[in-house]
């Protein structure tokens, strides 16, 4: 044939096995050019002999598609590109059109991919080529125009390798032949067969439809359309085996769907058959290629050659079955039922490579469709599988049984398929594979012999096994039962938390109650702390009565004994030390709103709704006068300094009518012991609600309001009216409430007035000029009586939002609220001490407090500046903290301070900076385990350690040029270890201009000697923000502005692994107390937990709004501390990674934190210049 190579050996002249072998590597050759990652055809060849024909067929194969891909990349290739290669290959047909066993029409060359020729128009004969339509296993398929004619038609070109001879133009008449004799609508007819330049060509009809290929690509049909589709095309496939043909390579790309006319009367369409597009079309079948006569004794196709798609094929046509054992017409029953499973479940039961799929095919049973899709139906799958039995006696007998089986399934009657028994297929596989079978008999009767022996051993072990059963069981149950614990733990704190914000402080109880105890923490004793920090409860009787709200409250003589007066019309004497009642006083049952203690004589007036003045002597519990002052109800009581005369503020009765009210707001004045009227002051419109005389007795001030909550009362500010107490002419009126007054009290010096109003606000005014000097707001409700500590140094402030704030007058902040009564707190009042504040509330309790102990946090007020860092000493009693006091000027003063954390905290030890680090901030502290050293890092490069508590200077560094971050001690006391940024500064002690923050930095030191151990600097990590060592010593921990976390040999520095998790700058790390655990925190507002061992993170924690700066473990590894930006401190569970409590109290940045030894205390510090001690309970 013209063109052919010069070498001999074609794909005919192998074997079966080499032909798979050349098969596979131009497999593997196409594959690589595929993935863009060509490989030279040496290296396909050079394991084979030179000259053989093995070679010499790949060599022709890999020359074509190297040609085909070099085309398609614009990269044309030339007969020159290979004769150097390869002498003894003749690629002149590179250089020719039709050259090379290649048709003039531009047919593709053996081995050639879809898609090689070129698509400009070519004649061959009389037709003119339109389109290549594609490439299979026998030839090419072109669209072209029969000229003479006009028609389209479908011409197929075999591949040259094919038809190599006579006997193979001999086979290709016979198949010819074979096609044309068959007439039938659903396969495809040839017309005519012509030959060009000794290559057949066939002529057939050109089908418009689509390849079930295609369709498949698109989606899946239903069930019903599969099987009438497939029914149809088993009848065409019934006709072809009539006529003597057999198909052999059934598969999707051959069955065209095409649409016709549609046929209501067609005998053929079952009931039921939805017909939906696409999959509506008349099924045809084309590229009978393959074809063979049933009866044609020659053989003309090659025995033992395994010819077809290998994923279609049926087990007799993947082994090559010889002339003695023929494929028959079975062989198509399968591999429609091949087509089948794929229209049903959209995959094909085999796959992997061609030699893979081809041994699968012969020894693998096919997965049942429904375990694939359970919607197939169960009479479907018996077809589908049924059809594509191993053995060919298992399968339908013809494919008109077939075709009629599907049609009973459309009509819903019975079929003749039947699911396959688990004890048949294990009969069929033995006799496919004896040998097998008979290792696996073999098995079974050796299994029988040792089976009882092993019996004897099994029952031995039954109760071992049992016992473990039974363990693991115990152990599950155990792991069950703390999950839900820990559910049910996480679920009460959030409500408990909730309800103590509320101040639901007996719900918060309740909640902290029903806590499993083995999930307790520090959030679970702080709470537990918080409920219940009140010295006393005093109860009155009757408390189911509601209405007996305790009205009044005060400290008698020296402080131990506490009147209240009680809405019931009683007044009750209280031993303040052990809550016992003294003395219950009274002789009316209407209310009482007012008490005042007489000065000198220590007497107690009352009065109340009755407008009855009673005097009694609380030591005997005797009523001593009586004072009638009128029908109005008395609200406020008040003695002169002297105790000569007393005042009653007067309004319209509780019950009477608001239109009625003007006129009612009265300040009357009495001779306390004569009990005379000696003047009426006028001018208040409401109800007078509190009274109070300057300490000098030379002023009395009054404040209006109401009790009503009615809107046409709620709604009238009220006044603060100045009187002269010896004229009775008033002074000065001040206005500047939103609401009604409900209390005031003088300061002990007289200065300041303070008064509570319903807009929930405390205001403190000027005594002598009634000009406004401050506003308090915090409470969540209305505020409705006020009172100053002796010292005039606090204002204690009872809202009915059920909490008693203490307000320090220095500072101006609310610091320190008293939660505990569930219901309004109507009254307080100091002792004369002031060490303890007493309150009453309309739950009718009175309670007692310790004023300088009961708070949420401890704050301390002295840095003067910010406060960078605290960390607790080993006695968890002393507290280090570093300050950044900034002058008038500018100036940084940096200074380390020492803290006393047991009470009220205060400073009782501190140094400054030493001279070279004035100006520049101390941001790193560090405290030797046993609180003997303290080491300090300061931002101007200067580092040193100090002894506790003398602060001798052991060892000092100083590198002006660096910038020092943060810094570490060791376990042992002897290893420093500071970060920061590498030649930050000038000579000079300026900030360097071409410095970026990309220079880490880290140094570590021997104490002990003084000498560096070792030094890391680059710019891989840049700043290095902090640094920790691991409780055992060995590892080195630091955080830098890239977000990594880099892991470090102590001894040596260098880099055993980096953590990566964050997409932000890694502001701190801490160790967890047992070293398994690493926490960091970010500004990317998270917080890692990593488990050291694997280097993964364990747990995310999400809840800060902004970037997280500081972290902290409790000291049992239980509970993680954070601190933000957002002024927030959280607590967590490690494990878990659950959120647990939200802290809050700083008003700007929260910088750090840190548990005490003990774990009890939590101390923070912040950019507001406070560090605030938060303590619970101790642990069991």
């Amino acid at each position: 044939m013209a063109g052919r190579s010069s070498i001999s050996g074609t794909l005919d002249d192998l074997t079966d096995s080499r032909f798979r072998r050349v098969d596979q590597l131009c497999d593997g050759f196409e594959a690589a050019w595929r993935t863009g990652r060509p490989s030279p055809i040496e290296s396909f060849l050079d394991h084979l002999a030179a000259g053989s024909a093995e070679r010499a067929a790949l060599l022709r194969e890999l020359v074509a598609l190297e040609a085909e891909f070099r085309r398609r990349l614009g990269d044309p290739p030339r007969a020159e590109d290979y004769r150097g290669r390869f002498p003894e290959f003749d690629a002149s047909w590179l250089d020719g059109g039709a050259a090379g066993g290649m048709p003039a029409a531009g047919e593709p060359g053996p081995c050639e991919p879809a898609g090689a020729a070129e698509d400009r128009p070519r004649q061959v004969g009389k037709f003119r080529l339109v389109e290549r339509v594609g490439t299979g296993a026998f030839g090419t398929v072109w669209k072209a125009l029969d000229v003479p004619l006009g028609r389209v038609v479908a011409l197929k070109i075999p591949h040259a390798h094919l038809v190599g001879g006579g006997e193979d133009m001999a086979r290709f008449y016979r198949e010819a032949r074979t096609i044309a004799q068959l007439r039938h609508p659903g396969i495809v007819p040839v017309h005519e067969v012509m030959v060009l330049d000794g290559l057949p060509i066939l002529v057939c009809d050109y089908v418009t439809g689509t390849s079930l290929r295609d369709l498949l690509a698109r989606g899946r049909p239903s069930p019903r359309d599969a099987a009438l589709l497939v029914a149809r095309a088993a009848g065409t496939l019934a006709y072809a085996h009539a006529m003597g043909a057999i198909h052999r390579d059934i598969k999707p790309a051959n069955i065209m769907t095409e649409r016709s006319p549609a046929r209501p009367d067609r005998p053929d369409a079952p009931r039921g058959a939805s017909g939906d597009a696409p999959w509506a079309g008349e099924p045809r079948i084309v590229d009978f290629g393959l074809a063979s006569l049933e009866d044609d004794a020659a053989q003309i196709t090659h025995d033992g050659a395994v010819i077809g798609t290998p994923a279609y094929m049926s087990p007799e046509q993947a082994a090559g079955r010889v002339a003695g054992r023929p494929v028959d017409h079975r062989t198509d029953i399968y591999s429609m039922g091949v087509v089948l499973y794929e229209l049903l479940t959209g995959t094909i039961p085999f796959t992997g490579g061609r030699a893979e799929v081809l041994a699968r095919v012969i020894g693998e049973e096919p997965r049942p469709p429904r375990q694939l899709d359970r919607s197939v139906p169960r009479d479907l799958e018996s077809i589908c599988l049924k059809a594509m039995a191993k053995e060919p006696r298992h399968r339908y007998p013809t494919a008109l049984a077939m075709a009629d089986d599907l049609r009973h399934f459309l009509d819903g009657e019975p079929v003749s398929a039947r699911p396959i028994s688990t004890w048949r297929r294990i009969l069929r596989r033995a006799h496919r594979r004896p040998a097998e079978a008979a290792m696996g008999l073999m098995v079974v009767v050796t299994a029988l012999a040792v089976c009882g022996l092993v019996l004897g051993y099994l029952y031995h072990q039954r109760l071992e096994v049992e016992f473990r059963a039974t363990d693991l069981a115990r152990r599950g149950e155990a792991h069950q039962r703390r999950l839900a614990e820990s559910f049910l733990y996480f679920q009460r704190m959030a409500l408990a938390e909730r309800e103590w914000t509320a101040n639901n402080i007996d719900r918060v109880e309740r909640l902290l109650e029903e806590c499993p105890p083995n999930s307790r923490g520090w959030e679970w004793r702080y709470l537990k702390k918080q409920c219940r920090h009140e010295r006393l409860t005093l109860r009155h009787a009757r408390p189911s009565d509601k209405s007996w709200t305790v009205s009044a409250v005060r400290f008698l003589g020296d402080g131990r004994r506490i009147a209240s007066a009680s809405k019931d019309g009683f007044i009750r004497i209280w031993d303040a030390e052990d809550g016992r009642c003294l003395h219950r006083l009274g002789e009316s049952t209407r209310a009482i709103y007012g008490l005042a203690v007489q000065p000198g004589t220590g007497l107690l007036a009352a009065g109340g709704e009755d407008g009855v003045v009673r005097i009694w002597d609380p030591d005997g519990g005797r009523l001593m006068r009586r004072i009638d002052t009128g029908p109005d109800t008395i609200y406020a009581l008040a003695f002169s300094p002297d105790g000569r005369t007393l005042a009653t503020g007067h309004g319209y009765p509780a019950l009477e009518e608001v239109g009625h009210m003007r006129g009612k707001g009265v300040i009357r004045t009495w001779d306390a012991a004569a009990g005379r009227l000696e003047r009426t002051l006028r001018g208040h419109t409401q109800n007078l609600m509190g009274l109070a005389y300057s300490p000098d007795g030379g002023r009395l001030a009054s404040v209006s309001g109401s009790w009503l909550t009615v809107p046409q009362v709620a709604s009238r500010p009220g006044e603060l009216i100045l009187w002269d107490a010896a004229t009775g002419e008033e002074v000065r009126r001040v206005q500047g409430h939103e609401g009604p007054l409900t209390g005031l009290a003088y300061s002990p010096g007289g200065d300041l007035i303070a008064t509570s109003s319903w807009d929930g606000t405390i205001r403190l005014w000027d005594a002598l000029r009634g000009a406004p000097r401050r506003v308090f707001t915090g409470h969540q409700d209305w505020v409705l009586a006020v009172a100053f500590s002796p010292e005039g140094s606090h204002l204690a402030s009872a809202g009915a939002d059920g909490a008693i704030k203490v307000w320090d007058l220095a500072g101006g902040r609310g610091c320190n609220v008293l939660r505990g009564h569930t219901k309004n707190v109507t009254c307080v009042a100091y002792s004369p001490d002031g060490r303890r504040i007493a309150s009453g509330s309309s739950d009718q309790t009175v309670k007692l407090w310790d004023a300088d102990v009961r708070r949420e946090a401890r704050v301390w007020r002295g840095a003067g500046g910010p406060v960078a860092r605290v960390a607790f000493f080993a006695d968890g009693g002393r507290l280090l903290a570093s300050a950044n006091r900034e002058d008038d000027a500018g100036l940084v003063t940096p200074r380390l301070m020492v803290l006393d954390a047991t009470g009220a905290p205060r400073a009782v030890s501190s140094v400054d900076a030493p001279e070279g680090a004035r100006g520049r901030p101390v941001d790193g502290i560090a405290v030797r385990p046993d609180g003997g050293l303290v080491a300090a890092a300061y931002l101007g490069g200067h580092l040193e350690a100090r002894s506790a508590p003398d602060w001798r200077v052991v060892f000092r560094r100083d590198e002006p040029a660096n910038r020092f971050q943060s810094i570490a001690l060791g376990p042992d006391g002897r290893t420093l270890v500071v970060v920061g940024q590498l030649n930050a500064y000038l000579p000079d002690g300026t900030a360097a201009p071409n410095v970026s923050g990309d220079n880490a930095l880290a140094i570590a030191f021997d104490l002990e000697s003084g000498a560096e151990l070792w030094r890391f600097a680059g710019a891989e990590t840049g700043i290095i923000r902090d640094v920790a060592i691991s409780p055992d010593g060995s590892t080195v921990a630091t955080a830098d502005n890239v977000g990594s976390v880099t892991l470090l040999d102590a001894a040596t520095g260098r880099v055993r692994s980096v953590l990566r998790g964050h997409n932000r700058v890694a502001s701190h790390v801490a160790f967890s107390p047992d070293g398994k655990r690493l926490a960091s925190a970010s500004w990317d507002s998270t917080v890692a937990v990593w488990d050291l061992a694997s280097g993964r993170v364990d747990a995310r924690l999400y809840g800060h709004m902004r970037s997280v700066l500081c972290v902290a473990f409790s000291p049992d590894g239980r509970r993680l501390a954070t601190t933000s930006e957002d002024r927030t401190v959280r607590l967590w569970d490690v494990p878990s990674g659950q959120e647990l409590i939200i802290l809050r109290g700083h008003s700007d940045i929260v910088t750090s934190v840190a548990f005490s030894p003990d774990g009890n205390r939590l101390a923070t510090a912040g950019a507001d210049g406070t560090v605030q001690i938060r303590e619970a309970a101790p642990g069991p």
